[in-house]
């Protein structure tokens, strides 16, 4: 190296590669010629890197963001998909009404209880208890008034073959408590059913029993059909 090299290397050291050509280029031309420069280089053309060799042609540290998988359980929707609506949680149903209740029979509950206090009026004045209501011999006598005025027929035994204590045993009374049955048919109200009644000894008898401790009472106003069913 010449002395004017090592004079001006330590100025050359901190210059760019196109400005030290253009240096040089400046020392060695002949006097009275302009230097040429070099052209700066043109720029590479633009490349498309990943993001893994983008990250490997870096000169220095470089963060990558991962993508982020979705947490468990959770639908993911595709291109071009809807996601999938989010679980509703399930309403309790709405209950049906309840069916409409049958029109009533034409039992005539208020003779009936009238027919029930006149048995214990006339028990009151032979000296005995009154009577307690059971609503299996109620049902008993009911059915069988309903049946009298049904098929049109007046008896104690049904055709079906009943009788007044098969009757009392259907419906869950004790057979051994079975008593006994008065019937009539026509009269329009309890006060003159009980008057023939107690001017007829067989009906009376039952009415006075002191021993029967239970009634049940049926009627059915179409035809006046009336049933007592008794039980010890």
């Amino acid at each position: 190296m010449t002395k004017t090299g090592r004079r001006f290397a330590p100025l050359l050291a901190g210059l760019t590669f196109g400005a030290l050509v253009a240096v040089l280029c400046a020392v060695a031309a002949p006097a009275g010629e302009v230097p040429l420069v070099a052209p700066a280089p043109a720029p590479a053309a633009a490349t498309m890197m990943s993001d893994e060799q983008a990250m490997m042609a870096a000169p220095g540290p470089m963060a990558m963001q991962l993508p982020t998988a979705p947490p468990p359980d959770v639908p993911t929707a595709r291109f071009g998909q809807s996601a999938p609506a989010a679980a509703v949680p399930a309403l309790p149903l709405i209950p049906a009404p309840p069916p409409r209740p049958a029109p009533p029979k034409r039992t005539g509950t208020g003779q009936g209880a009238q027919l029930f206090a006149l048995t214990n009026a006339q028990r009151a004045g032979a000296g005995c208890r009154p009577l307690r209501l059971d609503s299996r011999l109620t049902k008993a006598a009911q059915q069988h008034s309903e049946e009298m005025a049904g098929e049109g027929y007046f008896s104690h035994n049904a055709p079906s073959g009943s009788t007044f204590a098969s009757r009392e045993r259907a419906t869950g009374f004790d057979a051994e408590k079975t008593g006994g049955e008065n019937i009539a048919r026509g009269q329009k109200n309890a006060k003159t059913v009980m008057q023939d009644w107690m001017g007829s000894p067989p009906h009376r008898k039952n009415i006075l029993n002191c021993e029967f401790t239970t009634i049940g009472i049926g009627y059915v106003p179409d035809g006046h059909y009336w049933t007592q069913d008794f039980g010890y």
